[in-house]
């Protein structure tokens, strides 16, 4: 019985690459998948004068430079929200969770600080917009990072 099966499994592998491979040899490689640095952590920045900052982060890169878009999801995303709601009157739950809601206010915040208004937290969005900075008084005021 199972010498049958193993002959008609390879029956039919020879019959299939006997038919088809010129076309498995001619097909288009698979489309790559972009590369994208997405913000999944945040952490802070301490001034001096201004106090602490804290911004989304790819912890992996070592980098600020990070994006974030809808569907994302994790601290970094908190961290966006929260500042949309000091700094932009956005009315958001901080889940973490990049949804419809946060997008919306997103695209608010980003025509109030004159960059592309696209949705989409990158590296632009982050040097034009104002962020909430704690100071060591507890005061929080929101300003354009230096």
């Amino acid at each position: 019985m199972r010498s049958k099966v193993i002959r008609a499994a390879f029956a039919s592998a020879t019959f299939a690459l006997f038919f088809a491979g010129p076309n498995l040899a001619t097909s288009a490689p698979a489309a790559a998948i972009p590369y994208r640095n997405i913000c999944y952590n945040a952490a802070f920045l301490n001034y001096s004068s201004l106090g602490r900052v804290d911004l989304p982060y790819n912890k992996a890169e070592g980098s600020y430079s990070c994006t974030l878009r809808q569907g994302d999801r994790g601290d970094g995303v908190v961290k966006l929200q929260n500042n949309l709601n000091r700094c932009y009157s956005a009315d958001l739950a901080p889940d973490g969770i990049f949804g419809e809601k946060t997008r919306s206010a997103l695209i608010t915040a980003q025509r109030a600080a004159g960059t592309a208004a696209d949705g989409i937290y990158g590296p632009n969005t982050k040097d034009a917009f104002e962020w909430s900075f704690l100071k060591d008084d507890g005061q929080r005021h929101c300003r354009k990072l230096p």
